[in-house]
């Protein structure tokens, strides 16, 4: 196989994940919402919930929503890693395709 052939097929690859991996991260957006949402309506169920000064009361809230707030934070992990992935992806792209456009004027000049 050509280096030109691999550079195709990676292309070819990358341009298949990206549509897909654009749908993960809006379900892992509307999952982190979700997530939000939840925490913030368990602080204020909990908070409600507690009794004694502000400072206690506080404290018992996150101590009463700490899973929730763990769900949360892996949420916007996942979020971050498929963020991440899609940039990776597309620096990639735009390498392979510097890269082909290079063969192309090195093969023309052959």
């Amino acid at each position: 196989m050509t280096s030109s052939e691999v550079i195709v097929r990676e292309l070819a690859d990358i341009r298949r994940a990206l549509p897909k991996l654009t749908e993960e991260i809006a379900a892992a957006e509307e999952r982190l919402a979700k997530a939000t949402r939840h925490l913030e309506e368990a602080k204020a169920r909990a908070f409600l919930d507690s009794q004694g000064a502000v400072k206690v009361r506080e404290m018992q809230t996150v101590m009463a929503t700490s899973l929730v707030a763990a769900a949360r934070d892996d949420a916007a992990a996942v979020l971050r890693y498929l963020k991440m992935r899609r940039s990776d992806l597309e620096t990639l792209q735009s390498s392979l395709q510097t890269t082909a456009k290079l063969l192309e004027v090195h093969h023309a000049a052959s």
